[in-house]
């Protein structure tokens, strides 16, 4: 049976739908953009469609469609795109907005916008967001977000992430951040991370401390992550294609401003031996006084232990 046909099936009963999950090609989203489903509480829409195509397929929003959006409060798109300037204003009761892999056709300041018109958000995850290169840079508003968001989670270029998060401020109720950012191995990747991270410093520090520690691991594939032990609940910040003495001092200032006395958690660093040959990565590690403990393991002839201890 193909998608057309199931569709054709399931549709004589979308009067009682509260929930769809759709994983189809682009050109068949009219089969479910033209019908109305009154009830749809929660949307997952997926393109099965070469990726290079896919992100330049627009949702047609019918009026019907419309009126199906506005009652939405879970939405989930992947490789596909909405007229954003026309339905932006449509939404107003999302619970959770999810949004991966959508690339042109979309602004930072239209997502900005969307997560300014939905006060009662309590999750937000935006995957590889990746604008139009020609378009404007956003207005740097520092919108503090919806006050009952639990869970961020924002994945991309060291540029995207950066134009996103210099627009907005986390309000105290965030239980879950994550940050995954992918650098380029320039120059330039260190302080713009260290500018964009840094004014974390406080929810960093409130979730660090809410989950009992956090440890920074260096390990391999030059990525270095930041986290606490707990899926549930904390943070998780990190960062990939990256000199690995560079990304260690992008957490040094943050790390630094954790309190570092008797009885609070403790901030731990995790690598492997091979990774203590770089005097540079031994000098930042050193400058991080809040490290309370650290593990290495060894392999082979890699043993640089005692090295490091003369360093420490």
């Amino acid at each position: 049976m193909s998608s057309r046909d199931f569709l054709h099936l399931i549709n004589a009963h979308r009067s009682r739908w509260v929930a769809a999950t759709f994983r189809l090609p682009a050109q068949q989203l009219s089969e479910f953009t033209d019908a109305p489903t009154p009830r749809l509480d929660a949307l997952r829409i997926a393109s099965t469609n070469n990726p290079a195509s896919s992100n330049n397929t627009t949702i047609h929003c019918t009026p019907t469609l419309i009126k199906t959006l506005a009652n939405l409060q879970h939405l989930y798109l992947h490789r596909l795109q909405f007229h954003w300037e026309e339905i932006a204003g449509t939404f107003s009761i999302l619970r959770t907005l999810v949004l991966s892999n959508l690339r042109r056709g979309i602004t930072f300041d239209l997502i900005v916008q969307v997560i300014g018109k939905n006060p009662f958000l309590e999750h937000i995850a935006l995957i590889n967001i990746e604008p139009d290169p020609q378009t404007p840079p956003p207005r740097s508003s520092h919108r503090l977000l919806p006050p009952r968001l639990r869970i961020f989670r924002v994945v991309g270029s060291l540029n995207s992430l950066e134009n996103i998060l210099s627009q907005i401020q986390f309000p105290p109720t965030l239980e879950v951040l994550v940050i995954a950012g992918r650098a380029s191995w320039s120059h330039e990747d260190g302080p713009l991370w260290i500018k964009m991270i840094s004014p974390l410093s406080l929810t960093i520090q409130r979730l660090h401390e809410a989950c009992g520690g956090s440890t920074i691991y260096l390990k391999y594939m030059a990525t270095c992550t930041w986290k606490t032990g707990t899926d549930t609940r904390g943070f998780e910040v990190g960062i990939r294609n990256m000199n690995p003495a560079v990304s260690l001092q992008c957490f040094a200032p943050v790390a630094n401003t954790l309190h570092c006395t008797n009885g609070l958690p403790h901030l731990g660093f995790v690598t492997e031996s091979t990774y203590l040959e770089d005097d540079d990565l031994l000098a930042v590690l050193v400058s991080i006084q809040t490290v309370t403990h650290i593990q290495i393991t060894t392999e082979g002839r890699n043993f640089q232990i005692a090295r490091f201890m003369e360093v420490l």
